[in-house]
């Protein structure tokens, strides 16, 4: 009896979104994280960008951090998935992404121009999953 309420409930309630964390607050960012949270596939945990105007600022009710902050918001947040877009700003060097990789957290590097928007959303999507 106890047993099938716990299953009954385990479907009603959604499981746990797992944390993200987008490195720059452009267009391609905001409508991913969009697109992500819409779906219910993510807990947007932080967004980078090295313009002070934005630092501690919100988009999309997520603050905004400085590029030297990332670490500390994975270590304390540990989220699955970094998303960054090639060409643009800020980067992030190979030290950051070998630190995010040691900690567990997969780094997702998507091409604005390259790829559409369905496809951005589809291998994130993926990463989220798996």
């Amino acid at each position: 009896m106890l047993k099938s309420i716990y299953t009954l409930f385990s479907y009603l309630v959604p499981a746990q979104a797992h944390g993200v964390i987008f490195v720059g607050i452009d267009l391609p960012s905001h409508q991913l994280a969009s697109a992500l949270v819409c779906e219910s596939k993510c807990k947007l945990i932080a967004f980078i960008d090295d313009e002070p105007w934005n630092n501690r600022t919100k988009m999309l009710n997520t603050q905004i951090f400085y590029p030297s902050e990332l670490l500390a918001l994975a270590y304390k947040h540990r989220p699955k998935l970094l998303i960054h877009f090639t060409g643009c700003r800020p980067e992030v060097t190979q030290d950051y992404f070998n630190e995010l990789n040691r900690l567990g957290v997969l780094a997702l590097e998507l091409n604005p121009k390259d790829q559409t928007f369905d496809e951005k959303l589809r291998l994130a999507s993926i990463a989220l999953a798996g």
